[in-house]
């Protein structure tokens, strides 16, 4: 029973001796363990009112989506027919120039036309009128036709 006594008391100074020696270590370790543990939570904390924050955010665009997807969709028709009607006024005024070029064009071959078709009537009465000259006229008719031609026309004409 001795033993059983001096082991004891063996056992009791050896975890005095660790308790003494060793006991602000353990203390360390489990103070930074609890200070750890607490940063965890905290940040855990901390992260749980961001994503409460964010969560009301994103539910509130959500609700709001409806009205901004609407007021999208206003501005794009408005901006639609803005651009509607300038391409339309555009349309018109390239008509406008098309139909003024267009006219120019019909009278300036109107003229063309005229222009031809006088140059056409003189070739051909020069021709009428040199066959009928030529079949009704003699050598003393053309003569006196051309005496008669310069006295009208006078000597000044010739002369001066």
């Amino acid at each position: 029973m001795a033993e059983l006594i001096v082991t004891a008391i063996n056992i009791f100074l050896l975890f005095f001796a660790i308790g003494y020696f060793f006991s602000d270590m353990v203390t360390n370790m489990l103070v930074k363990r609890k200070n750890k543990i607490a940063e965890s939570i905290e940040a855990a904390e901390t992260d749980k009112e961001n994503s409460s924050r964010l969560r009301l955010i994103y539910e509130d665009k959500i609700k709001n989506f409806e009205g901004e997807k609407s007021n999208i969709f206003k501005e794009a028709k408005v901006k639609a027919k803005l651009t509607e009607n300038e391409i339309l006024k555009e349309a018109e005024a390239e008509a406008e120039r098309i139909i003024v070029r267009a006219n120019k064009e019909a009278e300036l071959r109107k003229i063309k036309i005229k222009d031809d078709i006088k140059r056409d009537m003189v070739t051909y009465a020069h021709a009428t009128a040199k066959q009928l000259i030529a079949e009704n006229i003699d050598v003393n008719k053309q003569a006196l036709l051309i005496e008669n031609t310069l006295r009208e026309m006078g000597e000044a004409t010739w002369q001066g």
